[in-house]
Order: structure tokens, then sequence, then C-alpha cells
């Protein structure tokens, strides 16, 4: 899908937000480096925002996916997040978010 809009949207300003259980790192950059191609990753600012899933609001498929994820899991507390859920939403955390995108729109675009 953003290959496909990949011209629209390389070498103009783009923040990338992601949400997810995994903090900021290696973990979380291979999972951007498989999705989206790299021509427009390396353009855009990422802000990486921890997210939340309780395990009562889940499917039964989603369940079962993610057990299945936390028996292959060798880090402990990943493994733990993955079977019982985890809370990690903060609304000051978008404040990144809020900054970059303040920036961006004081600068001018070229083009």
């Amino acid at each position: 899908m953003a290959e496909s809009h990949a011209e629209h949207i390389r070498g103009k300003p783009t923040v990338l937000f992601t949400v997810s259980g995994a903090p900021a790192g290696v973990k979380l950059d291979g999972w951007i480096a498989d999705s989206l191609p790299g021509s427009l990753v390396s353009g855009m600012d990422h802000v990486a925002l921890r997210g939340r899933w309780r395990r009562e609001q889940l499917t039964r498929w989603d369940r079962m996916t993610l057990l299945m994820g936390a028996l292959m899991n060798r880090d402990a507390r990943a493994r733990k997040e993955e079977l019982h859920g985890f809370d990690y939403v903060d609304k000051s955390s978008i404040a990144p978010i809020v900054d970059t995108v303040t920036q961006l729109r004081s600068t001018p675009v070229v083009g």
C-alpha cells in the first residue's frame, strides 16, 4: 500500500508514528523496515508510541496468535506481556509528534 503512494509521499515532510507494545529500538526498526520501503522511511521523522491491549478485548484468534508468539519469545518480559496484556498509554507521549509537526509547519516547503 505505501509503495503505491510512495511518489506522493517522498520528499514531503512526513511524520511516521507507530503504536505497539515494543519500545523504540532494533525490534521495532526491523518491523518498520519489513513493512515500508526504506526510501520512504529514511525521509520520515519517526515517533514510537507504546500501546495497550487487554486480553479480554481480543478475539479468540488474536489470543491464539499472541499465545503462539509468546511461546517462541525468548524475552521473558515480552512473553508475559503477550500472554497477559499491557498498558503503556500515556497522553503526554504525543508531545514529540506535536513538536515535530509544529516544527515542520514553520519550515517553508521547497518545490
